[in-house]
């Protein structure tokens, strides 16, 4: 759909190849609401998992979603994971490398 953002990388050993890692277009048709908010979109240092905070209905009720992108630790990309965190407006990862299980 137009008129949504689509985030994406590249890795330094191939810059014209670069990866969808996330689709509002995509997060807004699942929800069925046609509205995706994306606030923050960060990718965690050992490139494993995306963080994003999204409002899927337009009343500002944010939401954190993780979701799997393989990275170093291999796994399958593009799983979201089970959990979701309501009412945060912000997301950081502090670095160090901890097993995650993705």
């Amino acid at each position: 759909p137009e008129g949504f953002v689509v985030f994406c990388r590249a890795s330094a050993e191939s810059p014209q190849t670069e990866e969808i890692v996330l689709d509002t277009g995509k997060l807004a048709e699942e929800a069925g609401t046609g509205f995706a908010d994306v606030t923050a979109c960060k990718v965690s240092d050992d490139h494993s998992v995306l963080a994003f905070i999204v409002d899927l209905f337009g009343d500002e009720s944010f939401e954190l979603r993780l979701r799997s992108l393989g990275g170093v630790h291999g796994g399958s990309s593009g799983r979201d994971w089970a959990a979701r965190f309501s009412r945060v407006r912000s997301v950081e990862f502090l670095g160090g490398s901890p097993d995650l299980g993705v």
